[in-house]
């Protein structure tokens, strides 16, 4: 019997890496192998779920090693030095540095010695999962073999727990609210997101609201600029909320009438998917992952005209048959990232991987 063991940096509580490690070990230890989480970081409220990568040792039984790529951590260096019989890297991406020089330098360096890292790291895996298009055309460009795409494990029933009633009460006025959920980082470009509502709120719904939900933390310099970008518009109703907890996500979404992205790097945007199972239509810039996340679900936008996407969230509170039919395709496209189908590609990859 095969042992098939996980190892990435940090897992904690809420993050979309740390999750989908949680759900993979489940799905592997329901196949009958045996399966546990290793990690260098572990938030306190997962104790129980992982152990510290220093224990790893490998087994008498025939082992696999599966490793999460997102990041730069001298852990990319030691995974070498972990024997196994099949080694597997799934790569979450990781932000081009660039972007995060300016705002961070420690987290700037932090990405390019990942990048760095992923380039050396290509002989030391049998296999490569990319959990977007996107993420496997870069493996390859890096020059990994046997790259496979596997998606995210999103558990669709996590979004029929109890939002908050609080946010739900105070926003469904009947109001435009234009939604962005994630980290405020500057390659999602929340500045875009706040010129194009200048043009929405100004010119087209003044009763407009605008919510950017996420946390800021590590990245105050970036969020400080964007509240400044704010008042010099003179601009109401733009919210940052910083970190909340999941029963408020599920408000926002809920009473969100488009989801604007603007951003300009994403592995995979799991808000995306989140946006299709609330029946948001989505607006999105074509970048990195994110064509490839939304397909026919959203409008997709190749330049980054303000005026014009203004105009477009226009027509979407105006046009109830474009909008019904990008929700209709929203619904479609669930059906490809189910838990139980991206589950049932994963138990086939890894039963290849461990017959060959």
């Amino acid at each position: 019997m095969w042992r098939v063991d996980q190892i990435l940096p940090t897992i904690v509580y809420g993050d979309a890496v740390s999750n989908h490690a949680l759900a993979l070990r489940d799905i592997l230890q329901d196949m009958g192998y045996k399966s546990q989480i290793y990690a260098e970081n572990i938030g306190e409220s997962l104790r129980h779920s992982a152990h510290d990568v220093d224990t790893y040792r490998r087994s008498r039984e025939k082992g696999a090693i599966i490793y999460h790529m997102s990041t730069g951590t001298d852990l990319n260096y030691q995974i070498r030095k972990f024997k196994a019989d099949k080694k597997i890297m799934i790569y979450h991406n990781i932000t081009p540095s660039e972007y995060l020089l300016p705002y961070n330098p420690q987290a700037y360096k932090i990405v390019q010695t990942g990048r760095e890292q992923l380039a050396n790291m290509r002989g030391d895996f049998d296999y490569a999962f990319g959990v977007s298009e996107y993420n496997c055309r870069e493996l390859i460009e890096y020059g990994y073999k046997n790259v496979k795409h596997l998606p995210i494990l999103i558990p669709y029933s996590d979004y029929e727990k109890k939002a908050d009633d609080g946010v739900m009460k105070r926003y469904s006025d009947g109001n435009t609210n234009i939604l962005f959920v994630g980290r405020i980082v500057p390659n999602k470009k929340q500045e875009d997101i706040i010129k194009t509502f200048y043009y929405y709120k100004k010119y087209m719904d003044p009763g407009a609201r605008l919510f950017l939900v996420g946390s800021y933390e590590g990245m105050e310099r970036y969020y400080n600029g964007l509240v400044k970008l704010v008042e010099t518009l003179e601009l109401e109703d733009v919210y940052f909320t910083g970190k909340v907890p999941f029963s408020h996500i599920l408000a926002y979404y809920r009473i969100a009438h488009v989801f604007l992205c603007m951003s300009e790097h994403e592995g995979f945007c799991v808000p995306l998917i989140e946006s299709m199972y609330f029946g948001v239509p989505i607006i999105a810039y074509r970048a990195a992952a994110i064509p490839y996340t939304l397909d026919k679900a959203g409008i997709l936008l190749n330049e980054k005209d303000y005026i014009m996407a203004a105009g477009l969230i226009d027509t979407l509170m105006k046009d109830n048959a474009l909008k019904n039919k990008l929700v209709a395709n929203g619904k479609e496209r669930l059906g490809d990232f189910s838990y139980d189908h991206i589950a049932s590609m994963f138990k086939s990859h890894i039963t290849n991987i461990l017959m060959d």
